[in-house]
């Protein structure tokens, strides 16, 4: 299962501005445009590059025959906005999402047992630390569209909401068991606004949980969980370093 490939043409080109995008807390306003606008430049590169080039189905490639088809609402412009969003969400979150996930694990070394007598439980136990371990937490801002009262609180139209998925996916009354199918949890958001990476998101940490538990069967953490640094410069939380041996 190990995969030797190069990594993916253009990377050493887009890479820097997402990371510049990830970490936009600490830049100006400047520097953060001069980041998205140049994977705007790229998109449609990369979307041109995709039609020249014979390849296997992928996502590009799906959407942008959907574009074609007569009376479809979705453009080309469509496609090279997701495109950008894939090269932000799709890289440091999916590594950060990786570390915690490991952490969690190896701070709690009988469900890591557990995965490792029953690997079929790896997909369930994906979803319960989607869940456990919040990496993005209110740093998003939803606006009403009408007035309404939730739990005594009145909130007009208009009204800036910020969300704590944290707070919510450890709501006592929804998440009563640890092995529940399914997980109604709210890492990925909901509804019109749902990440749309969850599903790579799922697939890549349960490939990394599988090959881990598969080739590193005595992986342990190096140091202590208590004197890990956390990575201080984006808002996504996670461990800035995870040293492990086995």
């Amino acid at each position: 299962m190990r995969d030797h490939r190069p990594p993916a043409p253009g990377r050493d080109r887009y890479l820097p501005h997402t990371l510049t995008l990830i970490g936009a807390a600490g830049l100006s306003r400047d520097e953060i445009l001069a980041a998205l606008h140049a994977l705007q430049d790229y998109a449609p590169e990369l979307i041109t590059r995709k039609e020249a080039e014979d390849g296997e189905e992928d996502h590009i490639r799906m959407l942008l025959a959907e574009s074609r088809r007569p009376g479809a609402e979705l453009t080309r412009d469509d496609v090279a906005s997701f495109v950008v969003a894939m090269l932000i969400a799709g890289y440091k979150t999916n590594m950060q999402h990786t570390g915690n996930a490991l952490l969690t694990l190896l701070t709690h070394p009988d469900q890591l047992h557990r995965l490792r007598e029953r690997p079929a439980g790896i997909p369930t136990a994906v979803d319960e630390l989607l869940r456990h371990v919040p990496l993005m937490n209110a740093t998003n801002i939803l606006v009403a569209e009408e007035d309404f009262t939730l739990h005594g609180q009145r909130i007009r139209a208009g009204d800036a909401v910020v969300p704590v998925p944290a707070s919510a996916n450890r709501d006592p009354k929804a998440f009563t068991d640890l092995a529940r199918t399914p997980n109604p949890h709210l890492a990925f958001g909901h509804g019109p606004h749902a990440c749309t990476g969850a599903h790579l998101t799922r697939m890549q940490l349960a490939v990394v949980i599988q090959v881990l538990l598969e080739e590193l069967p005595g992986i342990e953490l190096a140091e202590p969980a208590e004197s890990l640094p956390w990575d201080e410069t984006t808002p996504l939380r996670a461990p800035a370093r995870l040293p492990v041996r086995w």
